[in-house]
């Protein structure tokens, strides 16, 4: 068996796939989230300890455009294409609960951030950084900090 599909609320359309590998083992499942028959959400699922992933399709065209890492149930970190063409150009990394930092490819033509937004333990923002040689090295971007508390 390589696929299983199912009618989960009995509305005659198939709103959940279930991907298996040479060896039947699950290896992703595929829903719709408007529950309308369009496979637009893709769960590959992970050992404890392991990252585990959701590949997103906002447009609901089995484009993705959003893809969430997880460990032990928890959000790690987030890559989108934000513009459509098909490479990451923004990356989010969170701590618990927390957006800590959220990168930027500004020219969409890099695949790495050249600008990031950093924020503390809660969630405040703290600062913009900026890396204009695309070399790693990351300064301050002056006047984008946040005011002293």
């Amino acid at each position: 068996m390589l696929r299983g599909e199912k009618d989960v609320d009995a509305d005659g359309r198939i709103d959940r796939w279930e991907y298996f590998d040479a060896d039947m083992n699950l290896e992703r499942v595929g829903t719709s989230s408007a529950s309308d028959g369009i496979e637009d959400t893709w769960t590959w699922p992970a050992a404890p300890g392991a990252e585990g992933r959701v590949d997103r399709s906002g447009q609901r065209d089995r484009h993705v455009n959003r893809r969430e890492f997880y460990r032990d149930g928890a959000l790690t970190r987030v890559e989108h294409d934000t513009n459509g063409d098909g490479r990451i150009d923004r990356w989010d990394r969170y701590s618990g609960t927390v957006l800590r930092e959220a990168g930027f490819d500004t020219t969409f033509t890099h695949d790495r951030p050249d600008r990031r937004a950093i924020y503390d333990a809660r969630g405040a923002f703290e600062r913009v950084e900026a890396d204009p040689e695309f070399d790693g090295t990351f300064v301050v971007v002056q006047g984008a900090t946040a005011p002293p508390r």
